[in-house]
This record gives C-alpha cells, sequence and structure tokens, in this order.
C-alpha cells in the first residue's frame, strides 16, 4: 500500500529531485560544452564587434548665498539638485560647450562644432551625473565611443558651466527667500592614457560569465524536457514508476553478438564429433 501510494505521488507530482539529478549527471558533459561554446561566442563577439564606450569625469562644488541668514551650506545642499539638472538638459549651456570644443577633419585641421538639435542630444546623452546625500559636490561623466571627444567634452563643461552660471546670474527661489547658487569646478576632467585607454563598457568577462551561464541552463533544460516527455520503460526502476503491481521477474536483454559466438562453438564441437 505504501509502495502504491509513492507510485502514484511520483506520477501526480512530477518530476523529482532524484530524477533532477540523474538528468545531470547524464548530461553534464553536453552542459559544460555548451557553457564553454556561449560564453566563448559572447566574448568574442563583445570583444570586436560590440562598440566600446570611454568616460571621463569632473567634479564641481554648488555654493549658495541667502538673503535671510540661513546656513549656506544647507541651502548648497538643498539647490544641487537644479544645478545638475540644469548641466544635462539646459540647452544653451549645451550650444556654449560645443561652441567651445574643437574637432579636427579630415585635411588635419580643428574646427568648432556646431550647436546643431543632433550634437545636443549627443552631448546631453553622454552626460551622467552622481550626486551624495547632504553633500554640495557632485561629479558629472561623459560618455563617448571616441575617448578623445568624450576627454574635450569634459573639459570644456568644466571650463564652461562655472563662467555661464555666473553670468546668467541662475537664481534658485526657496521659502526663505532669494537664494542665488553658483557651480565652482573642483576636479577637472581626469586625464587618460592616451595610447590605450581604457572602456568603461562593455564588460568583456561579465558578459562571457552571464552567456556561459545561460548556455548551461539552456542546454540542461533541453535535456530535461527530453527527459520528460521520454516514457520508454528502459529498467526496472522505470517500470516500478509506472506499475503498481509487483515485478515477477525480468528477463535480461542477450547481445546478438553472444549469440553468434556461441553458435559457432556449437558448429565446432559438431563439425570435430563428424
Amino acid at each position: 500500500m505504501q509502495n502504491q501510494m509513492i507510485n502514484e505521488t511520483n506520477q501526480e507530482g512530477g518530476i523529482r529531485i532524484l530524477d533532477l539529478w540523474k538528468v545531470l549527471k547524464k548530461s553534464v558533459l553536453f552542459v559544460i560544452l555548451a557553457a564553454v561554446v556561449f560564453g566563448a561566442a559572447a566574448g568574442v563577439y563583445t570583444e570586436f564587434f560590440v562598440q566600446k564606450q570611454y568616460a571621463v569625469s569632473i567634479m564641481f562644488k554648488v555654493s549658495a548665498v541667502d538673503n535671510s541668514g540661513s546656513s549656506a551650506q544647507n541651502l548648497s545642499v538643498a539647490i544641487v539638485d537644479d544645478f545638475v539638472r540644469l548641466i544635462k538638459f539646459d540647452e544653451e549651456l549645451a550650444k556654449a560647450v560645443l561652441e567651445k570644443m574643437t574637432v579636427t577633419n579630415e585635411q588635419g585641421e580643428k574646427e568648432n562644432i556646431s550647436g546643431s538639435r543632433a550634437n545636443i542630444s549627443i552631448l546631453q546623452g553622454s552626460i551622467s551625473t552622481h550626486t551624495t546625500e547632504n553633500s554640495s559636490i557632485f561629479s558629472v561623466t561623459l560618455t563617448n565611443a571616441n575617448p578623445d571627444y568624450a576627454f574635450n567634452m569634459a573639459v570644456a563643461l568644466g571650463d564652461v558651466a562655472p563662467k555661464f552660471f555666473g553670468q546668467s546670474q541662475q537664481q534658485i527661489m526657496g521659502t526663505n527667500g532669494s537664494q542665488k547658487g553658483e557651480v565652482k569646478l573642483v576636479r577637472s576632467a581626469q586625464m587618460y592614457d592616451a595610447t590605450s585607454p581604457s572602456p568603461v563598457s562593455p564588460n568583456v568577462m561579465r558578459t562571457a560569465v552571464l552567456f556561459a551561464l545561460l548556455g548551461a541552463v539552456l542546454c540542461y533544460s533541453a535535456f530535461l524536457v527530453w527527459y520528460v516527455l521520454d516514457t520508454t520503460v528502459r529498467t526496472e526502476e522505470d517500470l516500478k514508476q509506472i506499475c503498481e503491481y509487483p515485478i515477477l521477474g525480468v528477463i535480461p536483454a542477450i547481445q546478438s553478438v553472444q549469440v553468434t559466438d556461441a553458435k559457432q562453438e556449437i558448429e565446432g564441437e559438431v563439425k570435430g564429433n563428424v
């Protein structure tokens, strides 16, 4: 009765942990092979076909002046987000940065970059910022596929932003009265090795590892599905799982080669006796 209940549980409950282990043992070599192939393919593709991105960072400090006598430090912290949004989205600032930049044309001559809508979108799309809670300092990172272009953008932004906000007398209004904020550059664009700058993305190793895991999972899943769908009875254990009646006996499998050898031995004995 107990065996019957176990068999019914196996049939209704689906695949067991033991079955998972059996599938893993049968497919381990294929799983490892799939992981190696997927990981290597993803690593090679990422290394040679995915465009690399280079980043250059600068750091600013916000200083605020309050006419009401409130703490200047607290006000500086309060308006950091305002200046961050202006640096990321102010089109006039973006145009001023682009005008400050130069590129080398095919003739080897330096020329200014136009403040077109496309160039503004490229510049603003390359900007990412990082702020720290209760701090008036924030960093700006500019990312581009060309390391020289990323560096030039950072240098231009570091030079233009403080002057731009100072000249425009950007006013930030608060609950305590009139407050005027300004941005000061506290760390200029970090130099990089121009002969071999290090890209910040893509991460080849991480991509290879993730795809190796994906390949292993897909391969194992394929074997598991095949195991679940395969209803062939091969062993006494398989028969026990689908049949609740006791097994009276098992007929062993006889290899055809063994039968042939035995037949040849008998024929040889008969000829010898004749």
